[in-house]
């Protein structure tokens, strides 16, 4: 899978680089909170320290791939943790992409006035406001 993650040049056949570590760096960069934060916050094992044991959503030989390069469980990064995570069942993600998937999603659709299964027709959201946008009616009040 790792080698879908490299990114070929303009040219053609040289390496410019890797998108792991790009992701990591724009997640450092934009201040995303580590793995185990958002672990928690979709209802994963609260871990803490050196105890990286305590990541049972991730198979025990990644985990001690982590244990060597990260000193404890909270400097993880998300984007690493993600990848580490074992499939759950019926999903190609584990339980924080698919908890990070779902509440986008979520968020997306609840904040869409226009999604298809709103409960209010369109013309009620445009009722009232068709006469006020056409030519020669825009006032200050409108803006």
């Amino acid at each position: 899978m790792l080698e879908k993650l490299l990114l070929p040049a303009a040219g053609g056949n040289t390496f410019t680089g890797d998108l792991a570590s790009i992701n990591i760096q724009r997640a450092r960069d934009h201040g995303i909170p580590g793995y185990v934060q958002i672990l928690e916050a979709c209802g994963g094992p609260s871990v803490s320290g050196t105890n990286f044991n305590g990541l049972t959503d991730i198979p025990f030989a990644q985990r001690v791939r982590l244990q060597g390069i990260y000193r404890t469980v909270e400097d993880i990064d998300l984007f690493a943790g993600i990848l580490s995570e074992s499939p759950v069942e019926g999903s190609e993600m584990g339980r924080t992409a698919t908890c990070l998937f779902l509440a986008q999603f979520n968020n997306s659709r609840h904040g869409d006035r226009f999604w298809y299964r709103e409960r209010r027709p369109l013309h009620r959201v445009y009722h009232g406001t068709t006469n006020r946008n056409k030519k020669g009616h825009i006032s200050s009040s409108d803006m």
